[in-house]
């Protein structure tokens, strides 16, 4: 499960009307979870899931995951590449179904292959040696996002980039 810039203003709502969500640690963490919790209860079957923001025993590769389920393409600069949404998409959860699976879905396209991939160059920037503060440093990691020319128009408002990379607080009223 993913989302694209569509969240946004679902999440901000659901802060409004949930006060306890915007208390909690991680709030769009927590939303993610409450909506995916919903999902499972209203399913036929038993399911589990897997939660990109939960590390540890369970960890599961989610851009590995997006590429071999067909959704997205792993690009050189390691993001999953939507062949609509480009870059422009996160990954929240995996859910797992007691059910029989379905057949191997085809590979996402490459969208990578014809393009002169400035998603590269932006990426090492962004690597340069010192330490990876992503908090710090996110206009440097935003723009390996923005070299991407898939996708463009599913950009992330400001606000909702902003807080994805530094969960400043002060973004979501």
């Amino acid at each position: 499960m993913g989302n694209t810039r569509a969240l946004w203003p679902r999440f901000l709502a659901a802060l409004g009307r949930d006060p306890g969500l915007r208390n909690a640690t991680d709030p769009l963490d927590h939303y993610t979870e409450s909506v995916v919790s919903k999902i499972i209860d209203a399913l036929p079957m038993r399911a589990s899931a897997h939660y990109a923001h939960t590390l540890g025993e369970g960890l599961v590769s989610m851009s590995r995951l997006a590429e071999l389920s067909g959704l997205a393409y792993l690009g050189p600069a390691h993001l999953a590449i939507h062949p609509v949404h480009g870059p422009w998409f996160a990954l929240r959860a995996l859910i797992v179904l007691d059910a029989e699976a379905p057949p191997h879905p085809e590979p996402a396209p490459n969208l990578c292959s014809a393009c002169d991939q400035p998603c590269v160059a932006a990426m090492n920037a962004a690597l340069r040696p010192r330490a990876i503060d992503v908090a710090r440093d996110w206009h440097e990691w935003l723009a390996v996002r923005d070299a991407c020319p898939v996708g463009t128009e599913s950009r992330y408002p400001d606000s909702q980039i902003r807080y994805h990379y530094t969960k400043d607080r002060g973004l979501l009223s």
